[in-house]
């Protein structure tokens, strides 16, 4: 029974025979064990709470990553505008053509099939102007810049250029035409314009140009010397049907 009564009183009793520096030494050892269990814990925590996010933030893309669905492509550079076209044919050139008809085909055309006894009809919306063709003619592709059009005749070797252009100095007819070139076996000029012919390379070329301050639209028929009767009953019959569908300045 003392021997009992002994271990319960005797921590107390113990702690009682210390001197006042021997409990406070007690006292602060137990307190810094006391600092060290719970900062340890603090600490240990906030270590899993740091691993726990780095975990979800290795799960989740960067806005960076290029891998990912809705990431900026810095390398695609922006689609670039479609330019202006300046005006910039010229008078004696002859259009263009190219594998594709124009984006924008005109429903007043009529192209008469080949060995056909009917004429067709070209109308040219760019630079607004109009022709016949003759029967049977084969019909090439609208030049690329949509200002005009050739057919081909290969019965007689005969072909067929209709264009238009920018009057962008607007020029008078004489310095839009040399009346006086000496390769010219016919010139004339009309109320609207003017014709001329000429032999080049053993073709006859027959002109027929419709003038105005702002625009110049032309029709030039070549053909060998050799057919030159079949070819000018052709020229003298389609040549007048060039006609400006719209004024400009005239």
């Amino acid at each position: 029974m003392a021997a009992h009564k002994h271990s319960r009183h005797g921590i107390g009793t113990l702690f009682r025979r210390l001197t006042a520096i021997q409990r406070m030494l007690v006292f602060s050892l137990i307190v810094i064990l006391s600092v060290a269990l719970i900062g340890g814990g603090v600490v240990a925590a906030a270590v899993l709470t740091s691993h726990r996010q780095n975990s979800v933030s290795a799960s989740q893309p960067s806005p960076g990553d290029s891998s990912t669905d809705g990431a900026i492509d810095n390398s695609r550079s922006p689609t670039s505008s479609p330019s202006t076209q300046s005006p910039t044919s010229s008078p004696t050139s002859t259009p263009t053509s190219t594998p594709s008809e124009s984006n924008t085909p005109d429903v007043e055309n009529t192209q008469g099939t080949t060995g056909s006894t009917e004429d067709g009809h070209y109308v040219n919306v760019r630079f607004a102007y109009s022709i016949d063709v003759p029967a049977g003619s084969t019909w090439l592709p609208e030049a690329g810049n949509s200002d005009g059009r050739q057919f081909t005749n290969d019965a007689i070797g005969m072909s067929i250029a209709v264009w238009g252009s920018y009057n962008i100095n607007n020029d008078d007819i004489d310095s839009v035409f040399n009346f006086n070139d000496p390769k010219l076996a016919y010139s004339s000029k009309t109320n609207d314009g003017f014709v001329a012919s000429w032999i080049e390379d053993g073709m006859i070329v027959y002109r027929h140009e419709l003038y105005s301050p702002d625009v110049l639209r032309v029709v030039e028929f070549r053909y060998p010397e050799s057919q030159r009767a079949a070819g000018d009953a052709i020229v003298e019959k389609f040549s007048p049907t060039l006609k400006a569908t719209i004024s400009y300045g005239q």
